[in-house]
Parts: C-alpha cells; structure tokens; sequence
C-alpha cells in the first residue's frame, strides 16, 4: 500500500507539473509575440484559416493574411507590453486567452481561441481598444 501511495505521490509531482510546462511553454511563444509586437512569432500558432476582429478588419482570414494583418497593426500600435489577464477552458472543451496590449495609441483587450481539436493552434483572434 504504502508503494503505490509513492507513485501516485510521484505522479503528482512529476507528470502533472510536466504536463502543464509544455502547455505553458507554447503559450510563451504567443504572449512573446504580443509582448513584442512580433506577429512572425505568433503566426507560428495559427490555424490555417483565422477569425480576425482587429481594430480595422474583420473577416476570416489565412494564416498568411492574419499575420500581415498583425504586422500592420503593430507598426503603427508600436507595443510597449502584452499581460495575461485570463486564461482557461470553456464547458464546449475550447481553451482561451484575454490579455491586455499596452501600445503607443492606449490599451486593446486581446482576445485568442483555442479549438479544442486543434490544441494550441490560434482560431480566433480579437483585438479591440479597451475603453
């Protein structure tokens, strides 16, 4: 008894944090990219065809076209920071993330969508000046 009380204890401690540092370490890349206005970065993370609602443009897009998109946006939004405000997983099995972008022109809530079939691949992304 006391053995397997070990593995579960092992299991707890090794796998589970295992587990959520990859998680985390896919995210890394996006909120870098949102940290340094580097949509190259965060292209690497899109589906093939996005949701895009940025401050001049909503329409399904490409990834191709959603990273020009962001590109232009941050050129002339010139980011100074990006900070998570929330993350999780909705009941329908999507995960999400809303953070707030810190630019040159004031601050824009971000707002990204993970299918759940498509794991860490960006399928939605909104971005709109926080009042």
């Amino acid at each position: 008894m006391k053995k397997s009380g070990s593995i579960a204890l092992l299991v707890l401690l090794f796998v589970f944090p295992c587990k959520f540092m990859f998680a985390q370490e896919v995210n890394v890349g996006i909120i870098e990219g949102f940290k340094n206005g580097n949509a190259s970065l965060i292209a690497e993370y899109l589906t093939p065809e996005v949701d895009y609602m940025g401050p001049n443009k909503e329409s399904q897009l490409s990834a191709d076209q959603t990273k020009s998109q962001l590109t232009s946006l941050f050129a002339s939004l010139k980011v100074s920071s990006f900070e998570v405000k929330h993350n999780g997983k909705s009941p329908s099995g999507n995960a999400y993330l809303i953070g707030s972008m810190t630019t040159s022109k004031g601050v824009y809530r971000v707002y990204l969508l993970f299918p759940e079939k498509t794991k860490e691949k960006i399928s939605e992304i909104r971005i709109e000046k926080d009042e």
